[in-house]
């Protein structure tokens, strides 16, 4: 099953995606029951969350992101797209109202995982001699 109308486009988010594995539990907002799932990528926007559970689109969820062993974040938001190969299934979630305090964790911790990276996309093209 595949739901994502932005598959075959380009990618041009403003904030960058770092392709990182973070244990990550969630609910949905209305529910206890906890599920848990890893992080395929992470920005301070959103994530691809990879997990065998089945969530609802656009419907409130809650997360806990593992940034590292002693280090988690709770953000809210919402699933956007999956996409299922029938053993897990990728989301695309979307972050809602994340406080600045957690989006500043996301890139410090961005930043002490692939520096460069995060330097390349922030001033890409800054090298360039304009024509």
């Amino acid at each position: 099953m595949t739901t994502n109308p932005n598959s075959e486009h380009e990618d041009m988010r403003y904030f960058p995606r770092w392709l990182v594995e973070n244990r990550v539990s969630f609910q949905l907002h209305s529910d206890q029951t906890e599920f848990d799932g890893s992080t395929k990528d992470l920005s301070c926007s959103g994530m691809c969350l990879l997990t065998n559970a089945l969530l609802p689109l656009n419907e409130p969820l809650k997360f806990s992101i593992f940034l590292d062993e002693s280090l988690s974040i709770a953000v809210f938001g919402k699933a956007k797209w999956v996409k299922s190969d029938g053993q897990l299934s990728q989301f695309g979630i979307v972050f809602e109202d994340i406080p600045q305090e957690d989006q500043d964790l996301i890139l410090d911790y961005a930043f002490a995982f692939n520096k460069e990276e995060l330097l390349n996309h922030w001033f890409k093209g800054w090298n360039e001699n304009p024509s």
